[in-house]
């Protein structure tokens, strides 16, 4: 049970990417994009983040995410009242960087979780070897 377990928390994090925000032009905005959009209302910001849904020339619908992976309703901002407009994109480095720390803890973990396969019932203090089969032959069965 406890390898099942520690095998899947070690593999959700290589199912996620690493993103970051690049700042857009409105008019480069279309629909099915992920954007995060700064709005200004008086003295305070606002940031709203989602998925197009529509545009037009003076507003975007947006279906903002209320939680991971969850859209909301959608709702229609002004161009006149976006402050900053920015288009989320993978960030390939990040990712890279995120899958191969995944995958050495990974390693780590199923060899702490595993233990040393073949070193039971000798001294300490002997060679450590590790054994792999690479071949099986039939040979006299």
């Amino acid at each position: 049970m406890l390898r099942h377990t520690a095998l899947v928390l070690l593999t959700v994090p290589m199912l996620s990417g690493c993103f970051s925000y690049i700042p857009i032009e409105v008019g480069t905005v279309a629909p099915d994009m992920n954007v995060r959009v700064h709005l200004t209302e008086g003295p305070r910001e606002e940031v709203v983040e989602g998925k197009v849904f529509e545009v037009d020339p003076t507003s975007l619908s947006l279906l903002p995410e209320v939680a991971p992976g969850t859209a909301g309703d959608p709702v229609s901002l002004a161009f006149a009242d976006v402050d900053l407009l920015e288009s989320r994109t993978l960030s390939p480095t990040r990712t890279m960087l995120l899958l191969g720390a995944s995958v050495t803890i990974g390693g780590i973990a199923l060899f702490w979780v595993n233990g040393n396969p073949g070193s039971e019932g000798r001294l300490p203090g002997g060679p450590v070897f590790q054994r792999l089969p690479l071949f099986r032959l039939g040979v006299g069965h």
